[in-house]
């Protein structure tokens, strides 16, 4: 997966320019951005990283050992017990490899929602991309980490990079099936999930596009009257619930 490709991940999940390359050039500093890749891994080719990422997929090295190894590892190199257990349990969830560099960007935004969402919030607006960078180390980063100025040039590296492959670093946006949307985000699949919230009778009688704190409140509502978690996170089983009819 290329940089641009990663970006473009981050960016669909609402995140803003400048908080997508914080995320970036923390992955860069941290694997250079390998998702498959193992702490201390120097070989030609990260020949030890596939073995070791072969070896977990397939289960000879067994979870708990995958989990208490105390070896970072992936595009973010998690190392904690519990992220690891958690990075693994979405692999499996998702039917791909703990390798998968996809299911890792996907990994990140969900422990922004449930573990970090002040910084997520602030990642989905910030135009300030050293400020992004010195929060991810500070916030997302445990234990928090010190060489802020490498991950903000690698930043900046980055954009560079993906400007100079066009005009404009502009994601490619599908709506369609639709994202998992939240708060913060915004575009013709929150319009429809408005609507469809409008039209079963939710105190919400406006189509902004916007997922404001209403539209969240009003998520919520339905996703507790049909059953579903509460988080106000538009995902494949609301979605599902809200388009039935």
């Amino acid at each position: 997966m290329s940089k641009q490709t990663i970006y473009n991940l981050y960016r669909s999940a609402g995140l803003s320019h400048c908080g997508a390359l914080a995320m970036l050039g923390n992955a860069d500093c941290e694997s250079g951005c390998c998702s498959y890749r193992k702490q201390g891994d120097f070989s030609a080719g990260f020949e030890k990283s596939k073995e070791y990422t072969r070896m977990v997929d397939t289960g000879a090295i067994d979870p708990w050992g995958f989990y208490y190894d105390a070896i970072g590892y992936g595009l973010l190199q998690w190392t904690f017990w519990s992220r690891k257990k958690g990075l693994l349990e979405k692999a499996k969830a998702t039917g791909v490899s703990v390798g998968d560099e996809k299911m890792q960007v996907a990994y990140s935004l969900d422990e922004l929602r449930n573990e970090y969402n002040g910084l997520l919030d602030y990642l989905k607006v910030t135009d300030s991309l050293q400020i992004a960078v010195s929060r991810v180390c500070k916030e997302y980063e445990r234990p928090a980490i010190n060489n802020i100025e490498a991950r903000y040039q690698a930043a900046l590296r980055i954009e560079r990079e993906i400007k100079a492959g066009g005009d404009e670093p502009t994601p490619k946006t599908e709506y369609w099936p639709p994202r998992m949307i939240d708060k913060g985000m915004s575009g013709p699949d929150v319009g429809l999930w408005q609507s469809i919230l409008k039209a079963r009778g939710y105190a919400l009688n406006y189509v902004s596009e916007k997922f404001d704190d209403l539209t969240a409140a009003e998520t919520k509502k339905f996703q507790s009257d049909h059953g579903l978690t509460a988080d106000s996170v538009v995902g494949p089983l609301t979605w599902k619930e809200g388009l039935k009819y």
